[in-house]
């Protein structure tokens, strides 16, 4: 499995009494449950179980970096720190975990949305920040976390994505996107198309920056960054999909796959996988 510069990995544990279930949303037009995570600089909080089925997630970004968030099922039981050790060490190239996605990446002090479809079964939820793919970083010992996703009330029936206004594919090396972008909150499908693991950044250029230094900062991630992060999702297998939430305001945005492609050292932007994109009112 390829590497986020970002991630969120949710493992298995033994529930108790004491467990932090996430709430079913409140009655109104949006189906599902409503999980809820804060992220700051000595962690994250989060429910430790949610109902299977349709899951509506808000990333809240509370620390001084750029933050997202990853859901990570996992086919077999493994001790937290193993499945924390091939995060911090960007390896996670085994068959037992699957990258099913997220929200990201939020700024300091933004949100970040996703609509998903989980599984009964054990997970990861990790949320680390930005930093350079091919080093080791020191994370927190909060920032990865069990959860545990389990048979909800009533009848089991088999949950779809709600409809979207845009679809996006990303496969190799390109992001296809059918639909207009215009300015406001728009719901945005985003399916991996390609046969290997894809991420997608959508971030909004600050006055006077370009693409190309957009591409620099997330492959090398020194000093602020020259853009505003508006939404995205994380590391999604082949032929995986989640609906992402975004406010576009008018100006130049940049698509961006931040994923480490261990074998060429190199990021998936490096291999050409971004879109400069003009949103208008």
């Amino acid at each position: 499995m390829s590497r986020w510069i970002l991630a969120a990995v949710v493992v298995p544990c033994c529930l108790t009494a004491q467990a932090r279930r996430a709430r079913p949303m409140r009655p109104g037009p949006i189906p599902g449950s409503e999980f809820v995570i804060t992220v700051t600089d000595e962690g994250c909080e989060a429910p430790d179980q949610v109902d299977a089925g349709l899951v509506n997630v808000r990333l809240f970004n509370r620390s001084t970096t750029l933050r997202h968030a990853e859901f990570i099922k996992r086919d077999r039981l493994t001790p937290l720190s193993e499945v924390r050790e091939l995060v911090v060490t960007n390896d996670r190239n085994v068959p037992w975990l699957h990258a099913l996605g997220g929200p990201a990446p939020a700024s300091p002090g933004g949100v970040a949305s996703a609509t998903m479809v989980l599984e009964r079964g054990n997970y990861v939820l990790s949320c680390v920040f930005a930093g350079t793919p091919s080093v080791r970083q020191p994370f927190p010992d909060g920032i990865v976390k069990e959860l545990v996703v389990t048979a909800g009330p009533g009848p089991t029936r088999r949950e779809v994505l709600p409809n979207a206004e845009i679809a996006m594919r990303l496969f190799e090396w390109n992001f296809v996107v059918d639909g207009p972008l215009f300015a406001g909150r728009r719901t945005i499908r985003v399916e991996n198309a390609g046969r290997l693991e894809h991420n997608v950044w959508i971030v909004r250029l600050l006055p006077g920056r370009t693409a190309e230094q957009a591409v620099a900062w997330v492959t090398e991630p020194l000093g602020a960054p020259p853009f505003e992060a508006v939404g995205g999702a994380t590391e999604l297998e082949a032929g995986q999909a989640i609906n992402i939430t975004v406010d576009f305001r008018p100006g130049e945005y940049v698509f961006l796959c931040t994923l480490y492609n261990p074998l060429s050292r190199r990021t998936h932007v490096g291999h050409g996988m971004m879109k400069v994109v003009r949103v208008v009112n």
